[in-house]
Order: C-alpha cells, then sequence, then structure tokens
C-alpha cells in the first residue's frame, strides 16, 4: 500500500496492475502511470474531490474507473467484488 502520492509507483515492470482509491495524484504522475489501473471514487469525496478523476480519465490509457455516489474517502466494502474481478483478468 502506498503512504503518500510520491510513493505511487509508474513502472510496469515493477508493477503489473495498480488500485488507486481516490489518490491524491498530480497530473505529471497521472501521465506516467502506463499499467492497467483500477481506480475507485466516491463522488462525495470531501479530503480528494471526485473533480481529480478527470486528471486520470484523460491521462491514463488502460484506466478502469469506478465511482460510487456516496462513501466518502474511503475504501468500501463494494469495491472489493469489483477489485477481485478486474485483478482475476488476464
Amino acid at each position: 500500500m502506498c503512504d503518500a502520492p510520491s510513493d505511487v509507483p509508474t513502472s510496469p515492470q515493477v508493477v503489473a496492475k495498480l488500485i488507486l482509491v481516490a489518490p491524491n495524484v498530480t497530473k505529471s504522475k497521472a501521465q506516467r502511470l502506463s499499467m492497467p489501473t483500477f481506480l475507485a471514487w466516491a463522488k462525495d469525496d470531501a479530503i480528494n474531490p471526485y473533480g481529480y478523476a478527470r486528471t486520470f480519465q484523460e491521462n491514463s490509457p488502460q484506466l478502469t474507473m469506478h465511482s460510487e455516489e456516496q462513501g466518502g474517502h474511503a475504501v468500501l466494502p463494494s469495491y472489493a467484488e469489483l477489485i477481485t474481478r478486474w485483478l482475476e483478468k488476464p
């Protein structure tokens, strides 16, 4: 698990798949994500507003995005099955 935005790995040689939940990541870091990435975000997140998701949608070519209307800045139980299915894909 990454504790800070600078810890987010961007090399596909190191990370095969990346899962992020409402990350605080800059546009330049999002642009360097070249591996398949699953992004989960609640639209009512007050810490990292949902609008930040646009950075990923515009700059991450292998992005799978999932959003919930409510959930704040938390890893929601509803994400578990979605993440599991995504990880099982080749």
